[in-house]
């Protein structure tokens, strides 16, 4: 059976036991990219079981990369971890489909149970109201 494999869109590095750590204990092939285009390019491979992309603090850039994987590829469930909450922030991410949208600090059997519950299962089109 092959490892579910995780992409995880951010500018910030990763850091010594965070969200890497956190993916790969649970048994998830981890890919780090700090560009849109790459997490694009790696969207249109088709081998994605999920992303994650980290919103931080001073940019919030990388949700406007949302639609472009929407595009991309369809069913591939997106995750939007942010380091701050704000309605405007909220507004942009949910204009999209998402999977789930989680702050920091990560609990990290919040981030197990959406991971698993994303790998298994299909991310729907949100209806247009």
């Amino acid at each position: 059976m092959p490892i579910p494999k995780v992409l995880v869109f951010s500018r910030k590095p990763p850091e010594e036991g965070g969200l890497s750590t956190i993916l790969a204990d649970e048994g998830f092939q981890v890919e780090w990219t700090d560009s849109g285009p790459a997490a694009i390019c790696e969207a249109l491979s088709g081998t994605l079981a999920a992303c994650i992309i980290f919103v931080s603090r001073n940019a919030e850039r990388e949700v406007d990369y949302i639609p472009c994987l929407n595009r991309v590829d369809p069913k591939l469930p997106i995750i939007v971890i942010s380091e701050h909450d704000t309605v405007e922030l909220q507004r942009k991410v949910r204009r999209h489909r998402v999977f789930y949208y989680l702050l920091l600090p990560l609990d990290r059997e919040e981030i197990r149970a959406v991971l698993r519950s994303a790998v298994r299962t299909p991310v729907k089109k949100r209806k247009r109201s």
